[in-house]
């Protein structure tokens, strides 16, 4: 078994930041579209993130999005 290396520390660190990034950035951008589609279609956005989150899982708010 290869003995463990700086660069092969660097890699290894280096993909999981690419990884934990690329999930970050896919979760906002279905938030954000969760929560535009709710403006174009007259719904106040929701004051809370977990319900756009929720919300964008389907491409529609849930039925408890509140509105005023």
């Amino acid at each position: 078994m290869e003995p463990i290396t700086i660069s092969g520390l660097l890699l290894a660190f280096f993909l999981a930041t690419i990884s934990v990034d690329a999930l970050v950035t896919n979760a906002n951008q279905r938030v954000y579209q969760g929560v535009n589609q709710g403006a174009n279609h007259g719904v106040k956005p929701s004051r809370t993130l977990e319900d756009a989150v929720f919300g964008s899982m389907e491409g529609r708010f849930p039925t408890g999005v509140r509105q005023s």
